[in-house]
């Protein structure tokens, strides 16, 4: 037994171990440069609670609205959103029909955060029946908001 320990500790003392590292110096980059790889992933990759399919609406829909998904350009103006806020949808510049496409859209949800930059978010709001056939019909290469006061 003590030849076992002895063996060990002559293996593993810490001036072999800095020798045999440093004989694989470029290997022993490639693996701790693989695993800040794999762990800046991980903080980065959105949790399953922030998965917008299983996340809670904070707003309640009354009988007479339904939720339609809408697609803010550019994406930065949905970070300023927050659900419960009202907002006005405005059809994009040189679409035909009324500038102003729904009235008092309450946000329910926002994009969840993910890898890089987009030119454009969706935004899921509460409209009346007769709004939100017009808003997920209209044509639109992306949506306008102007935010309104909160009640």
């Amino acid at each position: 037994m003590v030849e076992i320990i002895e063996r060990v500790r002559r293996t593993f003392a810490p001036e072999q171990v800095r020798r045999g590292l440093g004989r694989r110096r470029r290997l022993t980059s490639a693996v701790l440069a693989g695993i800040g790889v794999l762990l800046i992933i991980s903080v980065l990759r959105p949790s399953a609670a922030s998965d917008p399919i299983d996340a809670a609406v904070p707003v309640a829909l009354s009988p007479s609205q339904v939720a339609v998904p809408i697609t803010v350009r550019p994406a930065s103006v949905a970070s300023a959103l927050a659900p419960g806020m009202v907002i006005d949808v405005v059809a994009p510049a040189g679409a035909t029909g009324p500038p102003v496409v729904a009235r008092e859209a309450t946000v329910l949800r926002l994009p969840a955060g993910g890898f890089g930059a987009t030119t454009e978010a969706v935004v899921v709001v509460a409209v009346p029946e007769a709004t939100g056939t017009r808003l997920a019909s209209a044509e639109s290469s992306g949506f306008g908001v102007i935010i309104r006061p909160t009640p």
